[in-house]
């Protein structure tokens, strides 16, 4: 899995990297070890004069079989924001592969009602 980690009106320290690396870690679970994953990440703070409120903003896309996965978050402190946005990401590996399945599932239902002569072939 290829990481890459980029900031924004930030410092990026080694603390943050480190994090940041071993929530994307979390993510190989998904994949097959012939599979390598690219994971985009881009950390920073949405503006530099405030200094309350949602001022971080952590950004992760992911991309899998030619399909780009998204999700961004903001928050009060990095690390929250970091959070966040990798559970909806998260959310969106686990949706994306329960579609596949399911796809796959409903394709051999119908090659074995082709097969038994119960639906005609359809092209």
């Amino acid at each position: 899995m290829h990481i890459s980690i980029k900031a924004t009106n930030y410092e990026l320290t080694l603390p943050i990297r480190e994090y940041v690396e071993k929530r994307c870690r979390s993510f190989e679970k998904f994949f097959s070890e012939k599979e390598d994953p690219h994971v985009s990440v881009e950390l920073g703070k949405t503006t530099n004069h405030h200094t309350s409120g949602d001022i971080f903003r952590a950004e992760m896309q992911l991309t899998r079989h030619g399909v780009l996965l998204r999700a961004e978050s903001h928050g009060k402190d990095l690390y929250g924001a970091i959070d966040d946005a990798h559970d909806e990401l998260f959310r969106e590996i686990s949706s994306q592969k329960e579609k596949r399945l399911t796809r796959w599932i409903r394709k051999a239902h119908a090659v074995k009602e082709m097969i038994k002569g119960l639906r005609p072939w359809k092209k």
